[in-house]
């Protein structure tokens, strides 16, 4: 290789509307607060657990914090967020990670994303 090759994982969680985004997103948001934060190694938590827990102004920071490095909202938000965050840092390829409780709702993640960026197949 002449040249360096850049690849960089990013989490992007995409759906149908900004609202259902952050509702998949509260079982990551509550198991990073728990692992990272009270160093809790705990198993990756139901929708339920997550959206009963009480943030503390701690956990809600962390939470807020990664928000900035990640991308979760509607597939065309997503999209243009991911496409400027590779220009930005002039990635030849970026790796999706899409973290949720449920298979088929991180399956809708990459099937909304792929037709966002017109792959089929």
């Amino acid at each position: 290789m002449k040249e360096p090759y850049v690849n960089i994982a990013v989490v992007c969680l995409a759906a149908d509307s900004q609202k259902e985004a952050d509702k998949l997103a509260k079982s990551s948001e509550y198991w990073l607060s728990q692992t990272f934060l009270l160093n809790k190694n705990i198993k990756f938590p139901a929708y339920e657990t997550a959206v009963n827990h009480k943030f503390t102004v701690e956990e809600q920071f962390l939470i807020n914090y990664r928000r900035n490095s990640v991308f979760i909202g509607k597939s065309n938000e997503v999209k243009d967020k991911r496409t400027d965050f590779v220009k930005k840092i002039a990635a030849h390829e970026l790796t999706i990670v899409t973290i949720t409780e449920h298979q088929q709702d991180r399956l809708r993640s990459y099937e909304l994303l792929a037709n966002e960026f017109g792959i089929t197949g």
